[in-house]
């Protein structure tokens, strides 16, 4: 288990310095952030867009997720899932999200976003 924290520690410390290197907003505390339900959160701003990077709740299963999404949306944000699992891929394409690959090069990622806005 610390194994997997470490390691979870240090892929978040790298995913954070990505993001700012490629010009998001690394997004440390929100309203819509309840840091308490994640082990380890990664979430950065580009615009109006969350782009939700990596996310390990603490208690998976329990809701962490959907109040996540809903928090940006009442937000007036748009909830951006990047890179996700399989089981996220699952989740967006029963909500209606659209993948894209976006960045050039070394830095070309999949993302998921919704195709409305709620």
């Amino acid at each position: 288990m610390m194994l997997k924290t470490q390691n979870m520690v240090e892929a978040a410390y790298n995913l954070r310095q990505l993001e700012a290197e490629q010009g998001f907003e690394v997004i440390d505390d929100a309203p819509w952030l309840n840091k308490s339900d994640w082990r380890e959160i990664v979430v950065s701003q580009d615009s109006r867009r969350i782009r939700l990077v990596l996310l390990d709740a603490m208690f998976p299963g329990k809701g962490a997720f959907t109040r996540l999404i809903a928090g940006i949306w009442e937000a007036g944000l748009t909830p951006v899932i990047v890179e996700p699992n399989q089981s996220l891929i699952d989740w967006c394409n029963r909500h209606d999200y659209r993948s894209k690959i976006v960045g050039k090069k070394q830095l070309r990622h999949e993302v998921w976003y919704p195709r409305r806005s709620a």
